[in-house]
């Protein structure tokens, strides 16, 4: 594959990547700033998944942990505020451990964070596994 092929692929999946986060996990999951059918719903977690690939994050997840950030913004109950961790990688570990206590219902959360959240389990628990992962990296490495 030519390389400036390689390169506008690269752009356009970046660009659908942050397109769906804004959209469907940011937009529509979190602040639910618009309404859409189950089968909508379903149609936009695949579109997330392909154009996040191996950095694909549940819009389920995303959601609570979002809005449970917008509640207690900068305080120790905020899932991932830089205030309360030591330096960038402390950050991003206090963040990921959060989603992922998020993703796999690992704390009892209030209903108020959960309530209207798009939910598919089977979907997430395949496009999480590792082995779909390790297949994105393959795919990237193909390319």
């Amino acid at each position: 594959m030519r390389p400036e092929l390689i390169f506008l692929l690269s752009i356009a999946h970046w660009y659908m990547a942050f397109f769906c986060h804004s959209f469907f996990q940011h937009r529509y999951a979190d602040h639910q700033q618009f309404t859409m059918s189950k089968s909508m719903e379903k149609f936009w977690f695949i579109v997330t998944w392909v154009s996040q690939g191996a950095t694909y994050l549940s819009p389920t997840a995303y959601g609570i942990m979002h809005r449970v950030h917008h509640a207690y913004t900068d305080t120790e109950k905020d899932p991932h505020s830089p205030l309360f961790t030591d330096g960038l990688l402390g950050f991003y570990k206090k963040t990921k451990s959060s989603y992922l206590h998020y993703l796999y219902k690992e704390h009892a959360v209030d209903e108020k964070f959960t309530r209207n959240i798009p939910r598919w389990k089977s979907f997430d628990q395949w496009a999480y596994s590792k082995s779909v992962r390790f297949g994105w990296i393959v795919i990237y490495v193909a390319l």
